[in-house]
C-alpha cells in the first residue's frame, strides 16, 4: 500500500518561511530535523498535508527554492524498491536509513523528472 507522506520544499531562509506558513497559512510545526552533513528542516502541517521545508547550511550554496520531491510512505518497502529496479528505475539515492532516524528511504525520478522519496 502506498499512501502520501508529504512534499519537500527547499527555502532560501528557513525562519521567514516558517513564519510564513505557520502565521499566515496556519500550519502547525511537527518536529525538526538537523542533517550534520547538509542542513537543516522541520516538518509542518496544514489540515492533514505535511509539507518538509529544508535549508542547506551553507551560506554561499547555490540552491534551487521550491518543490524539491514529493515523498510517499509503504508497508512494503523492499518489494516497491525491487519493482522500481525491474522497472528500469535508477535510484539517485538508493535504499537507506533515513537521515532523520526515521525509518528508511530512498530517491528516484518519475518519468517527468520529479524526485520522488
Amino acid at each position: 500500500m502506498l499512501e502520501f507522506n508529504h512534499v519537500g520544499l527547499e527555502v532560501r531562509n528557513m525562519k521567514e518561511s516558517f513564519d510564513f506558513y505557520t502565521r499566515i497559512c496556519g500550519a502547525q510545526y511537527r518536529r525538526g530535523l538537523f542533517f550534520p552533513c547538509s542542513g537543516i528542516g522541520c516538518y509542518i502541517q496544514i489540515d492533514t498535508c505535511m509539507i518538509e521545508l529544508l535549508a542547506t547550511l551553507d551560506q554561499g550554496a547555490s540552491i534551487s527554492p521550491g518543490l524539491c520531491h514529493i515523498a510517499f510512505t509503504t508497508d512494503s518497502f523492499d518489494d516497491l524498491c525491487a519493482r522500481l529496479l525491474a522497472d528500469g528505475r535508477k535510484f539517485q539515492t538508493p535504499p537507506k536509513r533515513a537521515g532523520s532516524g526515521f525509518g528508511r528511504l530512498a530517491f528516484f525520478y518519475d518519468p517527468n523528472g520529479v524526485l520522488v522519496e
